[in-house]
């Protein structure tokens, strides 16, 4: 039991300590932030979806559209890969507008779950 507790503590801890990291980078936005800011031309709004027609349900204007299970995992490829590979990767890139330079606001209806895996790919590949 006390090996369960340990390992709660530990995750608590990491999840705070993540919290406050990821606050601190500055990485998040506010939806105010995002209004002021939705026709800036170095701004790309990403809506990461899990199912293909949740798009067209409704979106924050001008925002392009990402399918969670096409675009951000490999398994049309073999051998399957829990990631894109790279070049898959970089042609989602320039199929959605984003450069080195732009700054990506990714979202999705999922309790930010896929927006996550959005930002940690393009952390996977350096962008």
């Amino acid at each position: 039991m006390r090996g369960k507790r340990l390992l709660v503590v530990s995750l608590l801890f990491v999840f705070v300590f993540s919290a406050t990291t990821v606050m601190a980078a500055g990485i998040l936005v506010s939806a105010d932030w995002l209004k002021a800011h939705l026709n800036d031309p170095n701004i790309r709004v990403v809506d990461v979806q899990n199912k293909p027609d949740s798009y067209g349900k409704g979106h924050i204007p001008n925002a392009v559209k990402v399918t969670r299970h096409v675009d951000l995992e490999g398994y049309t490829e073999y051998p399957p890969n829990k990631y894109p590979r790279l070049q898959q990767f970089l042609d989602l890139m320039k199929r959605l507008g984003i450069s080195n330079d732009t700054t990506v606001v990714a979202y999705d209806d999922h309790h930010g779950i896929f927006a996550s895996r959005m930002f940690f790919v393009m952390e996977l590949y350096g962008h």
